[in-house]
């Protein structure tokens, strides 16, 4: 899998766009990369593309608490707000966008990049 980072300054989003292979590992490896950059830019909004990566076949439904510690450690409480791109639907993303939001973390998937960013840029 790879991954890059940039800088949407106007709207004060952080994107970053990964493809490949993905797992839970790797996906806390991003957010945790993430929050650094957030931090260093004084951003609070995430936007994660993940339209080009396929899940792996291990992935199990339970790997999504993990990654809403990842969320916890690495301090994504509001006001920050992440919104996921998706191309599919796949049971550890739903449990984990439903975990993560009744834990109190803004975290949406989205099919359209235009309604994430609509979505992230509300108050």
């Amino acid at each position: 899998m790879t991954y890059e980072f940039r800088t949407l300054p106007d709207a004060q989003i952080l994107e970053v766009k990964m493809q490949g292979l993905l797992n839970s590992a790797l996906r806390a490896e991003v957010l945790c990369e993430a929050s650094a950059k957030l931090g260093i830019n004084e951003y609070n909004r995430l936007l994660v593309n993940i339209f080009e990566t396929t899940i792996s076949e291990k992935q199990l439904s339970f790997d999504a608490y993990p990654l809403v510690d990842v969320l916890k450690k690495n301090d994504f409480k509001p006001p920050k707000k992440i919104a996921f791109l998706k191309k599919e639907d796949h049971v550890v993303r739903t449990l984990f966008e439903k975990v993560a939001q009744q834990e109190g973390f803004n975290v949406k998937y989205f099919y359209s990049r235009d309604e994430a960013l609509v979505w992230l840029c509300q108050s």
